[in-house]
């Protein structure tokens, strides 16, 4: 699903909803499920407000709880 994403440059309801689904199915968001979602992010042409909540929701999860501080 990720890579028809990435193809089409665009972004489902149901396809932003799975795919933040899949990243939290182990709890946690992962630096590599994090690169991923920005990867998909970037090629977006346009931005669905499902997809928008759903990535900024898990990559503020990512920062918050896995990145240790700099500084």
């Amino acid at each position: 699903m990720m890579s028809r994403v990435a193809k089409l440059g665009e972004i489902s309801e149901t396809e932003a909803r799975r795919i933040v689904d899949e990243t939290y199915q182990d709890g946690i968001v992962s630096r590599g499920e994090a690169e991923a979602l920005f990867r998909i992010n970037e090629v977006l042409k346009a931005s669905d407000p499902e997809w928008s909540s759903r990535f900024q929701e898990a990559l503020k999860d990512y920062l918050q709880t896995r990145e240790p501080p700099e500084g």
